[in-house]
């Protein structure tokens, strides 16, 4: 541009702002963060309290069952006179329920007994001082004492009497015959459970409240730290605007401000070319697919054709209890490093990445170039990628587990999305078969289709095939755990889990559908612990791959919460069943305790050599 045509510096007036964009942003950013973080704290403390009130009603309703079982109904319904009170069986009792109260918390453990016109009187009172004598009257007679006498466990959530406020489990007492003949009650202190959630309550605002400051300081720092350079790049702009297109801004930050000042430094330079490759290369991810649109940007536009591809989609398992101990900075980093290692594995087996899904991925072979071994090529992939996670865990000192899904069919392949943003990728049934058999595997298992199968050639091996029965689908889809791929790969599936131990522990089972419990929790015994693998046994119903959420409960009174395990296979026994399952969600205080219990019974023998 000519000296002539460039308007002079002083002609542009840039003015002086009224409300500064540092404190606008700074009000901003500190009001939406201060709601986000009252929002989601108060959010996650109610669902925290609520959980941990389940918790208790869970655990006293199983103490009260567990402790009513142990209870001889003939002996207990024998105690009827006051002079039965120096009777062994009663001082037994007595002292039995004593305990209770000191190694639970209890506030009072006693036993009822009713009469001919349902009255309820004391047998046992396993109060430790001045406990009430046999045969004294119960006058507040509530719910939970009509459903144990009618033979349910029942629980009854702060109610009231002359002496205090409880929370109480009530659980029928039973002769030889399986008549009721008494019934257990266990009370807590109420008052108790307000207190802590009143101190719960005022550490979550002091916490809001420190958060709401920090954040506000942080957004006020922030902002004037961005408001910086914003004048020179306003006054550059507003010269531009008057024709002087050899303005320069020098930001010698390294930070998107620097990038946004370098960016304009280079914007009058080939202005027209590099919008050229930002548009064809911004709808696009897979680097083959930007190769061929370059080669030919005419072809850049949307639709598809049908193409025969083999789907691979993979998902850690229990990464989401994970990320709940771990700092978000950790988290992403130790998520990136994983992704990283897998999208390594699928380039490198020439596979097309088209998206990461939080810890998924799905890719696909066969498109935009198809090739003979696109199938092979995937199950060789799917093993790599198990293989690769194996030595993941090593380096990073991780236990991840990682569950894939592989099937081979047709697809519409091509650019989807709008005219102004789009991507390279494939829609079709098959994708949807192939989330299925990915939501199906197992932490370390490769569910593979027949179709994918058929189309990988010779020397494949697998397990026995597998019926799924997939949403919306009228017929059960089959699938194959895969094993090895022979030539040219020579690949196995590795087996990370340890070995399993014997072991005789308590469980309380419930069943998952969806994702939601549904039902009471069932007792079950564990007979073997690995680190991703039980041995159950049972008497209740069961069903093939049956989602179960268990606790755990030790020998040393405390208890293994929150896992979450599928049921690989079951066979039925003299006394029910013995399942095989596949933990697929350990917390991280869950995975702990898991360890202990395996280094405390390494001396015993394996399930192995039990068998």
């Amino acid at each position: 541009m000519s000296e002539q045509r460039r308007p002079p510096r002083d002609s542009i007036a840039v003015g002086r702002a009224v409300f500064p964009l540092w404190s606008k942003l700074g009000l901003a950013f500190g009001l939406l963060m201060a709601c986000a973080l009252a929002s989601f704290g108060w959010s996650d403390f109610r669902h925290d309290l609520q959980r941990e009130t389940d918790r208790r009603e869970v655990v006293l309703m199983g103490l009260a069952q567990s402790m009513a079982e142990a209870i001889d109904g003939d002996a207990h319904a024998a105690l009827q006179r006051g002079a039965d009170m120096e009777s062994e069986s009663f001082q037994r009792l007595y002292r039995w329920l004593c305990s209770a109260v000191e190694a639970n918390g209890l506030m009072y453990a006693v036993t009822l007994t009713p009469d001919d016109q349902g009255r309820l009187s004391y047998v046992i009172d396993g109060t430790p001082s001045a406990p009430l004598p046999l045969g004294f009257p119960i006058f507040d007679v509530n719910e939970g004492h009509r459903e144990a006498l009618a033979g349910e466990l029942a629980f009854v959530a702060d109610w009231q009497d002359e002496w205090g406020r409880y929370s109480s489990a009530f659980a029928p007492i039973r002769d030889g015959q399986g008549r009721v003949v008494g019934l257990l009650e266990l009370d807590v202190d109420a008052e108790v459970e307000d207190w802590l959630i009143r101190v719960r309550t005022r550490q979550l605002l002091n916490w809001i409240g420190l958060g709401i400051l920090l954040s506000m300081t942080l957004a006020v720092v922030f902002a004037r730290y961005l408001n910086r350079h914003l004048g020179q790049l306003t006054s550059s702009a507003l010269a531009l605007a008057g024709g002087d297109l050899e303005q320069r801004v020098h930001i010698p930050t390294r930070d998107e401000i620097g990038l946004l000042g370098r960016a304009f430094d280079s914007m009058l330079q080939g202005l027209r070319e590099r919008e050229l490759i930002r548009e064809t290369f911004g709808r696009f991810v897979a680097p083959e697919v930007a190769a061929r649109v370059l080669a030919n940007p005419a072809g850049a536009r949307l639709g598809g054709e049908l193409r025969t591809v083999t789907i691979l989609m993979s998902d850690l398992r229990g990464f989401t209890a994970l990320t709940e101990s771990l700092e978000p900075a950790v988290m992403l980093g130790l998520l990136n490093r994983y992704l990283s290692c897998m999208a390594d594995c699928i380039m490198a087996h020439d596979g097309t990445i088209s998206e990461f899904t939080g810890d998924g991925v799905l890719a696909f072979f066969g498109a935009p170039e198809a090739r003979p071994d696109d199938a092979r090529r995937a199950l060789a992939c799917a093993i790599d990628m198990q293989i690769a996670l194996c030595g993941f865990n090593q380096r990073e000192a991780q236990d991840l587990r990682m569950g894939i899904g592989v099937n081979t069919g047709a697809v519409v392949a091509g650019n989807i999305g709008s005219s102004r943003r789009m991507k390279y990728g494939v829609v079709g049934d098959t994708i949807n078969q192939a989330a299925r058999l990915e939501g199906a595997a197992l932490g370390g298992q490769v569910l593979v289709s027949q179709a994918c199968i058929q189309a990988a050639g010779p020397d494949i091996l697998t397990g026995p095939g597998q019926k799924l029965r997939a949403k919306g689908k009228k017929r059960e889809v089959g699938c194959y755990p895969l094993l090895a791929v022979g030539e040219p790969y020579d690949l196995t599936v590795p087996g990370c889990d340890s070995p399993k131990v014997a072991v005789d522990l308590a469980a309380l089972c419930t069943r998952v559908e969806g994702k939601q419990l549904v039902g009471e929790p069932l007792r079950a015994r564990v007979r073997g612990v690995g680190l991703h693998s039980l041995v159950l046994e049972g008497g209740w119903a069961l069903e093939d791959r049956q989602v179960l959420q268990l606790t755990l409960l030790l020998e040393d009174g405390t208890s293994v919460e929150e896992l979450y395990a599928n049921v690989v296979s079951w066979q039925p026994g003299a006394k029910g069943w013995t399942a095989e399952l596949s933990l697929t969600s350990v917390p991280a205080q869950a995975a702990v305790k898991i360890r202990a219990l395996l280094v405390a019974a390494k001396s015993a023998p394996d399930m192995d050599s039990v068998r």
